[in-house]
């Protein structure tokens, strides 16, 4: 069996790893069995993205069906069938393997449906999963279908292996993978939730490699309400109260920080403090806030949103769809606020525009190293309008008019380790004056920077005011 050289990595780079997740060998010929009496059931002859979305509760009767059957005249072996029927544990791993197995997205399947994650790369030969702890490369043998001889090889038929799934029915983005067209990006429909490919091969991949691959995966876990947030540690109680009210109050949020530190995640659980009769327009180049997927509880996080995302062109990416699109669009279904998540450019005047008039409480996310580069990073963005003509002290003027808070997460490490909190909220008055409300000290503890509700700006105190009387401590 071929062993791979692992190549070395820099110092902040990949020190934990894991192993491929498998199916137990001792489920594989019952799960091959449930697994082929569904394909067989399912009657065409290629799985679909509506396949795939109903599968966990098409494993889940299948099973149930399976248990109820006499045991003489089961097809899955009456062994098995006995521990379905008295192991609660060896079912939930039965259903998850089924599950895998089944999938249209084998055996990338083992990783999407494995450990939460939020991202799967391949990247330089290897395999790469970014879980809520740090990044982890898998080691050991890929399953049998990723395997060949090199990693070159291994490139080469993974890209063919994505050229296939890019084919199947029920996805949507730019799905033309070849070296006519060597990016290709798709929204796949999972049991989870969509998830996102980015794809590309040579020659636009060059060096040793052949294949970059980044796979954005929603989390299944990790916080879903602000409460979460607060039992999780990454953020305190009296900043949560303060947030709270500020969504109620319906002042206008720039969220920011740098990737992977829950910015998304963050905004998802402050949309499920906006009254549920106000509609929300959502913008989004890659889909990923999902308000209206069931949380834990089986509510959505919103029931009226209106989400939007861009689309590529067929071919050439003629008659595309850009971000800026969406957020002129966006206006025409007079939502009570609008989202954008992950802004790139010229959409922030937009959606700054439309904070300033009738849309306030609205929401964006956008990359920054702290909270205090929030407005000049937005700033900069909306500069690349045509509007402002690159003029960033005009678009700095808009950018003030609209936003009243900046939210930054960061990691914080300790002696416990690294983890995702947030460590900065900063107020803004309309001539751009700073008044930072929340920070953490020297020992990373979260601490309130003003004392009264009354050092907030002006415009903030009226709206606020309805909502808290004192400032929550830190």
């Amino acid at each position: 069996m071929r062993v791979m050289a692992v190549m070395p990595t820099p110092r902040s780079a990949i020190n934990m790893t894991m192993s491929w997740p498998t199916v137990p060998p001792e489920m594989r010929e019952a799960v091959d069995l449930l697994v082929a009496r569904l394909d067989h059931l399912r009657g065409a002859s290629q799985k679909t993205a509506a396949w795939e979305q109903s599968l966990v509760d098409k494993v889940r009767a299948g099973v149930d069906e399976a248990c109820n059957w006499p045991a003489d005249s089961s097809y899955i072996p009456a062994a098995i069938v006995e521990r379905l029927k008295q192991d609660n544990d060896f079912r939930t791993l039965f259903e998850w393997s089924c599950l895998v197995r089944g999938s249209y997205l084998w055996p990338l399947s083992l990783l999407v449906y494995g450990q939460d994650c939020e991202e799967i790369r391949r990247i330089a030969g290897m395999w790469i999963v970014e879980t809520g702890e740090g990044a982890r490369r898998i080691v050991g043998d890929a399953p049998a279908e990723f395997q060949a001889a090199s990693a070159m090889d291994e490139d080469v038929w993974l890209a063919g292996w994505f050229r296939q799934l890019f084919g199947s029915p029920g996805l949507t983005g730019k799905l033309q993978l070849s070296i006519d067209s060597p990016m290709a990006e798709a929204v796949v429909p999972t049991a989870k939730g969509p998830i996102r490919i980015a794809a590309a091969v040579s020659p636009i991949v060059t060096g040793t490699s052949s294949l970059a691959v980044t796979i954005r995966v929603p989390r299944t876990t990790g916080p879903q309400s602000l409460s979460d947030f607060v039992r999780s540690g990454a953020m305190s109680p009296g900043m949560a109260l303060f947030l709270q009210s500020a969504v109620l109050a319906r002042l206008n949020l720039l969220i920011v920080g740098d990737t992977g530190t829950g910015k998304t995640t963050l905004m998802r659980a402050l949309a499920a403090e906006i009254p549920e009769s106000e509609p929300i327009v959502v913008i989004e180049d890659n889909p990923e806030l999902y308000l209206d997927r069931p949380r834990r509880d089986g509510t959505p996080y919103h029931r009226l949103v209106i989400p939007l995302g861009t689309a590529a062109g067929r071919w050439t990416g003629s008659n595309a769809v850009t971000m800026s699109d969406l957020a002129a669009h966006a206006l025409r279904h007079r939502g009570s606020r609008v989202l954008l998540g992950e802004a790139r450019g010229a959409e922030m005047v937009d959606v700054l525009s439309a904070m300033t008039s009738g849309t306030d409480g609205s929401m964006v996310t956008l990359h920054a190293r702290r909270a205090s580069e929030g407005p000049t990073r937005a700033a900069l963005l909306a500069s690349f309008s045509p509007v402002f003509r690159g003029n960033t002290e005009m678009a700095q003027s808009l950018v003030y008019q609209a936003v009243h808070l900046c939210v930054h997460l960061g990691y914080v490490t300790s002696a416990k380790g690294r983890k995702r909190e947030i460590d900065g909220i900063v107020a803004y008055d309309t001539d751009g004056t700073a008044t930072p409300v929340y920070s953490l000290d020297s020992s990373n503890v979260v601490r309130c920077d003003i004392e009264r509700i009354g050092q907030l700006p002006k415009r903030l105190l009226e709206p606020l005011r309805g909502y808290l009387k004192e400032m929550p401590a830190g």
